[in-house]
């Protein structure tokens, strides 16, 4: 361990520190301690050697929020193998460029590391990654940056509070183009194209989807949902990704017609056959198979928020 000051403070607060070690193993059976300690010796020993020159309270801050959210990631199995990397990358080469500049935003760190867990797959947590370093937050803008750029990268059930915050900021900020276009769904505001091709959601859970049964279509509150079996969905769809967020209780769906007209048949990719149900919202129209689990997206171009 290079960090003086990190080696003296674990020795110094061990025996507090390895009670919280022994709680998280007693609460996640496969908790790894030689994972957790390699953490320790090498991300946080980077990030906190980067930062030698903090004053103490700075430094004793960033020890209680570092040592947590190292534990946090072992339990969720971030600290070892591909699943390590994006974690890796934020200690050892965005977190001290960041600090450096903020000393204040280590009280962010828990809600960036937050989003970063809920972002759909590894590939866009890089990219969230590559602008935060490229934008650098005060810690006041963090939260309003999260939001947005969780939005960007896949998290599209926040795109009306992204909007929202993006119509009272500096939008040159985030580098947009046509920023008058953003209040249609299908426009890709940060890579200036429209979204055209169609999108696939679902799968069977054997194949590690959601349905355990073939989905079906519906409107609960003017919103689109999934159905398979007795599980619903509302379906959240833009430019940026498609999520299913389960409702909290059954409800009745409407809205849904078995006929699917002539031009939405015509792009309907050829591996999928005999449409069975269509739904149309005011973005999309929404297009299941009588034998596949997959719903097919096809963007309505010029539609507005």
């Amino acid at each position: 361990m290079r960090c003086v000051w990190l080696k003296q403070a674990l020795e110094q607060n061990a025996e507090e520190l390895n009670h919280r070690v022994r709680l998280a193993r007693f609460h996640s059976p496969r908790f790894s301690a030689s994972a957790f300690s390699g953490f320790l010796a090498q991300w946080l020993d980077s990030l906190c050697e980067s930062l030698a020159d903090w004053p103490a309270e700075k430094q004793e801050q960033l020890l209680e929020v570092g040592f947590e959210t190292g534990l946090i990631l072992e339990q969720h199995g971030r600290l070892q193998g591909a699943a390590a990397e994006p974690y890796r990358r934020l200690f050892e080469r965005v977190l001290p460029v960041w600090l450096s500049l903020h000393p204040e935003a280590v009280a962010c760190i828990s809600a960036l590391l937050n989003t970063l867990f809920k972002l759909p797959g590894d590939e866009r947590r890089a990219h969230f990654l590559d602008d935060w370093q490229a934008l650098r937050p005060e810690p006041s803008q963090c939260e309003s940056f999260l939001l947005v750029l969780a939005w960007r990268h896949g998290l599209v059930e926040y795109r009306e509070a992204a909007l929202s915050i993006l119509s009272s900021v500096d939008i040159e900020t985030f580098g947009l183009h046509q920023p008058e276009r953003i209040t249609s769904p299908w426009w890709h505001a940060w890579d200036g194209r429209w979204q055209e091709a169609p999108q696939r959601l679902g799968a069977h859970k054997l194949l590690n989807g959601d349905f355990e049964s073939q989905p079906t279509l519906g409107l609960a509150n003017g919103t689109a949902v999934i159905q398979a079996g007795r599980d619903q969905w509302y379906l959240y769809a833009d430019a940026y990704g498609t999520r299913l967020l389960p409702l909290g209780k059954t409800v009745v769906l409407e809205g849904v017609s078995a006929r699917v007209a002539r031009e939405l048949r015509q792009a309907i990719p050829a591996d999928l056959a005999d449409p069975c149900q269509h739904l149309r919202t005011e973005s999309l129209d929404l297009i299941t198979f009588k034998n596949s689990y997959q719903v097919l997206l096809l963007p309505r171009q010029g539609a507005e928020q």
